[in-house]
């Protein structure tokens, strides 16, 4: 299984211990901690330090970030899913935008917890089934 992804303008790879100075200062930014589910404000550096370890990939993915469709067919070449799911807070139409134009599909919406937000808040809930061969 590859443990790196690598596309013209993004390389993604599990995080690692020496990830936590960059790490720690996106999720200390509120405008970034509370567009997500776990991270909160302020940032927690024992948290922060927690989640620079690998993820085991046989898990899924954790924090995806697409860019123009590659990552999905990584998704879809790795994994045996015949659907991705993924959601954005209400107030975050850039996300939402960039998921439609991935060609997935919005849903009803829900709420979602946000640890940073202090409670539930609107989420946008889309969906990408897995193409019939």
């Amino acid at each position: 299984m590859k443990t790196c992804l690598v596309s013209e303008r993004l390389t993604m790879r599990r995080c690692q211990r020496s990830d936590f100075d960059a790490l720690y200062d996106l999720v200390s930014d509120i405008d970034v901690a509370r567009m997500t589910a776990t991270w909160p404000h302020p940032a927690d550096p024992n948290l922060t330090r927690e989640r620079c370890q690998p993820f085991d990939p046989a898990h899924g993915m954790v924090g995806v970030v697409l860019l123009e469709g590659t990552l999905v067919d990584h998704c879809r070449a790795t994994y045996d899913w015949p659907i991705i799911r993924a959601d954005a807070f209400s107030d975050n139409p850039a996300s939402a935008h960039v998921l439609k134009k991935l060609g997935f599909e919005e849903l009803d919406g829900s709420t979602g917890h946000s640890v940073a937000r202090d409670g539930c808040a609107p989420l946008r809930v889309f969906q990408l089934l897995r193409p019939e061969s």
